[in-house]
């Protein structure tokens, strides 16, 4: 189990001889190297010893939760002080659950003793809990629930609360009344950036996973007027506008891409991918060839070059090309199926004269 190192003392104690902790308090007896790599992230560590569960404290490795969440770690049960996540995990609506107040909010403010300053800090840290794991729809019925009580806290605190509501009722306009990772991401890089420009853009990200291509569009093409020379958002419109069917226009996009950023090998296979779907094969062909002259590396092109032979019934140029994407990344699963399918094929293929088995 990952952990944090405040509460490595404590796991040890509770899981001794059953479970292994990462880390604990002692950072003196630990190598600098693996110290380094645990307040990075622990990438390196966790993939070694393939760590699939972390226990992390909200408050000590705040940063640290945010990367494992953009890297596929999804939350599983977190509380005011603690998160729980596994690596790996498809979404789960339900995910990152939160503990219920003990009695009905009715009778929680009848009491004759309620501590209003803790109750406001709890208020506050749920809503921004529920807003940076994106459960948008858990946020609007928190505040809809509670819609009295915040109306009893302090000043500060419920003017903290309610200066989130503008902007929960856009995402809830834009998106819909939804739990999604997508809307994680969007709230902690809104959270994280103050700028227009870079917000700007985490909204058309998530415009973009939502399948909202045109609105999508619309940011980067906004974004594009005051920062011309940003090649990866060019090639970003590209995607956007090939989805919405409109090809030429997201050639052109990606020609910008390429005009900037000459010989990127990504905006090479992408645009080889766009001519091979509007069945201009000798054109994708070119930029697939350049891609490889410009790469000759990356897997993702011989994996693209691949496909691109297979549709073409170039079986044998194929099955070379996959092989060397496989070679270059085992882990591509596509490919390996694709490889395994066409040598099938070829080794059950009659040769002439000869009758087959």
């Amino acid at each position: 189990v990952l952990n944090s190192y405040n509460i490595g003392g404590y796991l040890i104690w509770e899981w001794y001889t059953d479970k292994k902790v990462y880390i604990d308090g002692r950072s003196a007896i630990y190598q600098p190297d693996f110290y380094k790599d645990y307040l990075s992230g622990a990438r390196k560590y966790a993939e070694a010893y393939k760590v699939k569960l972390a226990m992390m404290s909200l408050y000590v490795d705040k940063d640290r939760i945010f990367f494992h969440l953009q890297e596929n770690w999804s939350p599983v049960i977190f509380d005011n002080s603690m998160v729980l996540l596994k690596k790996a995990e498809p979404f789960d609506a339900n995910y990152g659950q939160l503990p219920e107040f003990l009695c009905a909010p009715e009778e929680l403010v009848g009491m004759d003793y309620v501590d209003m300053l803790g109750l406001g800090m709890f208020m506050r840290n749920t809503l921004n809990h529920y807003l940076i794991f994106g459960r948008i729809a858990d946020a609007l019925g928190f505040i809809e629930k509670y819609a009295f009580i915040v109306a009893k806290l302090d000043p500060s605190d419920r003017q903290d609360i309610e200066s989130r509501l503008p902007f929960i009722h856009h995402l809830e306009q834009t998106f819909g009344r939804v739990n999604h990772p997508a809307l994680g991401d969007l709230c902690r890089q809104l959270f994280h950036y103050s700028d227009k420009e870079h917000k700007q853009l985490a909204f058309a990200e998530a415009l973009s996973r939502f399948g909202k291509s045109e609105q999508a569009a619309q940011e980067y093409f906004a974004y594009l007027q005051a920062n011309g020379r940003a090649h990866e958002i060019w090639s970003k419109l590209a995607l956007e506008l090939f989805k919405l069917g409109r090809g030429d226009d997201a050639m052109k996009a990606m020609d910008q891409a390429l005009s900037i950023a000459p010989g990127n090998a990504n905006y090479l296979v992408n645009s080889g991918a766009f001519l091979q779907r509007m069945k201009r094969p000798e054109e994708a062909e070119r930029r697939y060839a350049e891609a490889l002259r410009s790469d000759p590396k990356e897997p993702m092109v011989y994996y693209n070059y691949g496909i691109f032979y297979q549709e073409q019934g170039k079986v044998e140029q194929a099955i070379a090309m996959l092989r060397k994407a496989v070679k270059l990344q085992p882990g591509l699963e596509d490919a390996q199926r694709r490889l395994r399918q066409l040598t099938s094929a070829a080794n059950t293929t009659p040769t002439p004269g000869r009758a087959a088995p």
